[in-house]
């Protein structure tokens, strides 16, 4: 048997429809496995997404009520998913098993797992259905076996999500497969200059600044982030008079309170790194979060999201 092997690579959260019957024989048009990630031997690829800019789910608790689960991380980078029927004879507990083992061999960590309708929640297995839309008959939920799984390394974080089960009867085992990787940010790779800032600021009164980095989903400011934060100290230091609102935005993904909040504490973690790191004068700044209440873009494409979460300067 073929073991198969993770690096950090991508892959997907993607929306997958109903399985095929039972009898597939040939991967769908277009798919593949993922880079250097060995399929268990004999599968078939019956479903396949892949983008370079994904995000996922990963549950880290078990699930009891339609509502999922209440401990859970959100990642997003260049992502695959794959859902596999496995051979006849092969069971989802062995598929499980072997993943399992090959992903520990690699260095990932695991961040969570469950086994069974016990251990995993009456609602797992209805949740997995309603995300990724694979609908099965007649699936033995004792059999489900679910893994969540973090691998460090210096090119970059990769996180891999693993849920297998059996349909029961004569259907094959299913697996479905996400991972995603979440490459290093390039540092000061969109920079604007303190003299673009000023220029902004007097010909609208604000400017959207895009080099502050943040952790995912969460306020602290990542390395990433100093060359903006160097910029907007510069401009604030050849401009003594400038008094400035710190604003932050966010995209439309999430509840409104969530990213209003979310908003607030990155703008005040800004003005937090301008006063502290950059001696600036509290006095001279604000910091206040809209969340997604001021878009520029068109939160509908990845694109868009991306434009619409900033930081932007605006003139007091």
């Amino acid at each position: 048997m073929a073991t198969p092997r993770f690096l950090p690579a991508a892959a997907t959260l993607a929306c997958l429809c109903s399985l095929p019957a039972i009898g597939q024989t040939q991967d769908v048009k277009g798919s593949s496995d993922h880079p250097r990630i060995s399929r268990f031997e004999g599968s078939v690829i019956v479903k396949f997404n892949a983008g370079d800019f994904g995000r996922l789910v990963l549950p880290l608790s078990p699930i009891t009520t339609s509502k999922g689960p209440t401990q859970s991380e959100t990642v997003e980078g260049r992502s695959r998913s794959i859902v596999y029927h496995a051979p006849k004879a092969h069971n989802a507990n062995e598929v499980y098993r072997t993943y399992e083992a090959a992903l520990q061999k690699d260095g990932f960590k695991t961040l969570y797992s469950c086994a069974g309708r016990r251990e995993c929640g009456v609602g797992w297995f209805t949740y997995i259905q309603n995300t990724y839309g694979i609908i099965t008959g007649g699936a033995e939920r004792e059999t489900q076996r679910y893994l969540a799984a973090k691998r460090t390394a210096p090119t970059g974080d990769t996180y891999a999500m693993l849920y297998a089960f059996d349909q029961g009867g004569a259907q094959p085992s299913v697996a479905l497969l996400n991972i995603v990787d979440i490459a290093p940010l390039k540092e000061g790779l969109v920079t604007i200059s303190a003299a673009e800032m000023a220029k902004d600021l007097s010909a609208t009164g604000h400017v959207a600044i895009y080099g502050v980095y943040f952790e995912f989903d969460r306020a602290d400011l990542k390395q990433e982030a100093t060359p903006a934060l160097q910029e907007m100290a510069k401009l604030l230091q050849q401009n003594p008079k400038l008094v400035i609102a710190v604003v932050g935005h966010t995209d439309n993904v999430g509840t409104v309170d969530h990213n209003l909040t979310l908003s607030d504490r990155r703008a005040a973690a800004v003005v937090t790194a301008l006063t502290t790191q950059h001696k600036i004068d509290p006095r001279r700044l604000t910091a206040k979060g809209v969340g997604p209440f001021a878009p520029v873009a068109s939160n509908k494409t990845d694109e868009g999201r991306a434009k619409n979460r900033r930081v932007e300067l605006v003139e007091r």
